[in-house]
């Protein structure tokens, strides 16, 4: 699937970093929308506690994003992103990580530059991500053998 999305304005144009959020929704993306190998090993090759993990983590979700949509200022945001960013990272939503972590960067150093077209990029992400986990979650077996398995 790609998730792209046209930039317009002038708040937006030859921004190389705006460009860069851009490749975490497309096809052309090093990293994987879902590392499920990766994740799976930091539960210690546990994939009945990465499981779990991720039930908690999607039931948690909605308030998360509720919380975001609702944050006025970077202030209220960079903790927000921050928290989700971890999350992200620990169930494997590896393009949801990245994006929310450079989101939280550039609101720290005060670059509100094109915040709302990141907005709807982690929106994306983040919706197929959740599908992503929900089918991993339903999964009933074990990880397959062989190399890391990336989405």
């Amino acid at each position: 699937m790609v998730f792209t999305t046209e930039c317009t304005g002038p708040n937006v144009a030859g921004s190389e970093e705006l460009t860069c959020l851009r490749t975490f929704v497309s096809d052309d993306c090093d990293d994987p929308l879902l590392d499920v190998e990766r994740a799976i090993e930091t539960f210690g090759g546990n994939v009945d506690a990465f499981r779990g993990v991720v039930r908690v983590f999607l039931a948690y979700l909605p308030d998360a994003v509720a919380a975001l949509s609702k944050a006025t200022d970077a202030r209220e945001l960079i903790p927000l992103l921050h928290n989700l960013g971890s999350s992200f990272g620990t169930v494997g939503a590896m393009r949801a990580y990245r994006l929310s972590r450079a989101m939280e960067a550039r609101l720290r150093r005060g670059d509100t530059q094109g915040m709302a077209e990141s907005a709807v990029l982690l929106q994306a992400v983040v919706r197929t991500s959740i599908e992503m986990l929900r089918a991993t979650v339903a999964l009933d077996h074990e990880r397959p053998a062989g190399p890391p398995h990336c989405v």
